[in-house]
Protein backbone atom coordinates (compact mmCIF):
# COMPACT_ATOMS: atom_id res chain seq x y z
CA UNK A 1 0.00 0.00 0.00
CA UNK A 2 2.85 2.38 0.83
CA UNK A 3 4.50 1.76 -2.57
CA UNK A 4 1.26 2.69 -4.33
CA UNK A 5 1.04 5.93 -2.33
CA UNK A 6 4.67 6.82 -3.13
CA UNK A 7 4.15 6.11 -6.84
CA UNK A 8 1.07 8.33 -6.95
CA UNK A 9 2.95 11.14 -5.16
CA UNK A 10 5.81 10.90 -7.72
CA UNK A 11 3.31 11.35 -10.57
CA UNK A 12 1.90 14.47 -8.86
CA UNK A 13 5.31 16.15 -8.79
CA UNK A 14 5.26 16.53 -12.60
CA UNK A 15 2.05 18.58 -12.48
CA UNK A 16 1.81 22.33 -12.02
CA UNK A 17 -1.03 24.81 -12.09
CA UNK A 18 -1.35 27.16 -15.05
CA UNK A 19 -0.43 30.76 -14.41
CA UNK A 20 -3.00 33.53 -14.78
CA UNK A 21 -1.36 34.66 -18.02
CA UNK A 22 -1.53 31.11 -19.42
CA UNK A 23 -5.23 30.85 -18.56
CA UNK A 24 -5.99 34.22 -20.18
CA UNK A 25 -4.07 33.27 -23.34
CA UNK A 26 -5.75 29.84 -23.39
CA UNK A 27 -9.23 31.36 -23.09
CA UNK A 28 -8.44 33.79 -25.93
CA UNK A 29 -7.16 30.97 -28.14
CA UNK A 30 -10.27 28.88 -27.40
CA UNK A 31 -12.51 31.75 -28.51
CA UNK A 32 -10.51 32.05 -31.72
CA UNK A 33 -10.68 28.27 -32.33
CA UNK A 34 -14.43 28.04 -31.85
CA UNK A 35 -15.84 31.32 -33.18
CA UNK A 36 -13.40 32.90 -35.65
CA UNK A 37 -13.12 32.43 -39.39
CA UNK A 38 -10.45 30.04 -40.73
CA UNK A 39 -8.41 33.03 -41.94
CA UNK A 40 -8.26 34.47 -38.42
CA UNK A 41 -7.31 31.08 -36.93
CA UNK A 42 -4.48 30.82 -39.46
CA UNK A 43 -3.34 34.37 -38.65
CA UNK A 44 -3.23 33.72 -34.90
CA UNK A 45 -1.56 30.29 -34.93
CA UNK A 46 0.90 30.51 -37.85
CA UNK A 47 4.40 31.03 -36.45
CA UNK A 48 6.68 30.57 -39.46
CA UNK A 49 7.32 32.67 -42.54
CA UNK A 50 8.32 31.60 -46.04
CA UNK A 51 11.01 33.28 -48.18
CA UNK A 52 8.67 36.11 -49.22
CA UNK A 53 7.63 36.85 -45.63
CA UNK A 54 4.18 35.26 -45.93
CA UNK A 55 2.99 33.42 -42.81
CA UNK A 56 3.16 29.63 -42.83
CA UNK A 57 1.66 27.11 -40.47
CA UNK A 58 3.86 24.23 -39.34
CA UNK A 59 2.49 20.81 -38.44
CA UNK A 60 2.70 21.61 -34.71
CA UNK A 61 0.92 24.95 -35.32
CA UNK A 62 -1.85 23.06 -37.09
CA UNK A 63 -2.23 20.66 -34.16
CA UNK A 64 -2.25 23.60 -31.72
CA UNK A 65 -5.05 25.33 -33.62
CA UNK A 66 -7.17 22.16 -33.43
CA UNK A 67 -6.51 21.27 -29.79
CA UNK A 68 -8.50 23.32 -27.25
CA UNK A 69 -6.78 24.74 -24.18
CA UNK A 70 -7.46 22.70 -21.05
CA UNK A 71 -8.10 24.69 -17.85
CA UNK A 72 -6.66 21.88 -15.72
CA UNK A 73 -3.15 21.29 -14.53
CA UNK A 74 -0.18 21.40 -16.90
CA UNK A 75 2.69 18.96 -17.18
CA UNK A 76 6.17 20.33 -16.53
CA UNK A 77 8.83 19.43 -19.07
Amino acid sequence: MLALYIASREEDTNLCEATRADRIRGNYENKIRFFASPEKVFEVFATEEDKEGEPQMSYSDFLDCLTPYNQGELMQR
